[in-house]
């Protein structure tokens, strides 16, 4: 069978979204041998692997201006060309002429461009509103990656008959190191030497980093408060905020780490914090709990169904509740052990490769339709 992909997203490397198209694919390609991959992106990605099923094309035009319409100016003609039999999409986006005569898998990540629509340019959120409701209706069949997504697909009218929940998986990389050995590269690269608290993903107003640094301002001053992520939109303020808090010296940015960088940064702190307003899955949180490290999250929108019972929660608008728990967690080397043990287990739940053979079986069922 022939199935065209959508890889515009290839365009963002940073991108969460990224991560789940990257390791879906390469699990696909080895596991699907006897199904041709047609793969319509900006660039060739640097860590595809090489495969007999795989074809590449490569879109001109694919580029961050055009890339949510790239497939409704340009790219359709290529998909004809290629005969392709089945299509999925990502991010919100199908070609819509395609999807009216072949079957099309359309992957919902959030509607946080629904939900929380003022965190988003408003560019991004007109051109998501403009494509997405046509897609979700048009789809054969439609992906999220929770529960919680595919509910909220139900209450805007889908039925739930058209949706499949496939969960997303950490990368392999992300995986327990003795606490020592981590501290000791973070320390040699990046010259820190305090403990810290970590937090994970793009800088932007959604992630809801204003509430974390302010909770962090009462958290007694040897530790320090280190963010990576690359940086997103409308974040000015949440850099204001900790020059008005006075917390140059004690929260660190880093916009661009590698992946066994973070790994190290994930091992070495004391605890994760992820205070999302809201998420569609929460990778960075199943990546900490991959690594054993104490998970503190926001008890809304996805983030319970990934953390279960092995992290704890508080409400994303309450800064003294996450002060708290933070503090609880420093002053307990007991639940420090606790947290870590559990969060090992549960992340044991989820894997790429199992997500992949799940979308390849529901192809599958498409194509024989």
């Amino acid at each position: 069978m022939k199935i065209g992909i959508d890889g515009s997203i290839f365009r963002f490397p940073q991108a969460g979204i990224f991560r789940y198209l990257k390791n879906i694919l390469i699990n696909l390609i080895n596991t699907a041998k006897e199904d041709v991959f047609f793969l319509y992106s900006p660039k060739k990605p640097s860590f595809l692997p090489k495969s007999e099923n795989l074809t590449l094309r490569l879109g001109k035009n694919l580029t961050k201006n055009l890339g949510s319409f790239w497939f409704q100016l340009e790219g359709e003609k290529y998909l004809f060309q290629d005969k392709i039999e089945i299509f999925w999409g990502q991010n919100h986006i199908l070609p819509f002429r395609l999807a009216k005569k072949i079957p099309t898998l359309l992957t919902v990540h959030d509607l946080s461009f629904y939900y929380i629509y003022r965190t988003l340019p408003f560019r991004s959120f007109l051109i998501i509103r403009t494509l997405f409701f046509k897609a979700i209706r048009l789809a054969t069949h439609i992906l999220t990656p929770s529960n919680f997504v595919r509910q909220s697909l139900i209450t805007l009218g889908i039925s739930p008959q058209k949706i499949s929940v496939v969960y997303e998986g950490a990368e392999e990389i992300f995986r327990p190191l003795d606490k020592d050995f981590a501290k000791k590269k973070i320390k040699e690269k990046y010259g820190i030497e305090k403990d810290f608290i970590l937090s994970v993903g793009a800088i932007q107003p959604r992630k809801n980093y204003s509430l974390l640094i302010k909770a962090f301002k009462n958290i007694k001053e040897d530790f320090l408060l280190i963010i990576i992520g690359q940086k997103g939109w409308k974040n000015k303020e949440i850099f204001q905020l900790v020059k008005k808090l006075n917390l140059e010296r004690r929260v660190i940015f880093f916009f661009s780490v590698s992946d066994e960088d973070l790994c190290y940064f994930y091992n070495a702190a004391t605890l994760f914090v992820y205070p999302s307003l809201y998420e569609g899955f929460g990778l960075p949180v199943l990546e900490a709990m991959s690594c054993g490290i104490p998970v503190i999250t926001s008890n809304t929108s996805s983030l319970p169904e990934v953390g279960g019972d092995a992290v704890l929660y508080f409400s994303p608008y309450d800064e003294e509740e996450l002060a708290n728990q933070i503090k609880n967690i420093i002053a307990s080397p007991s639940l420090q052990k606790e947290l870590s043990e559990k969060s090992k287990e549960r992340a044991k739940i989820f894997s790429f490769k199992k997500s992949a053979e799940k979308i390849l079986n529901i192809m599958h069922q498409l194509g024989r339709r």
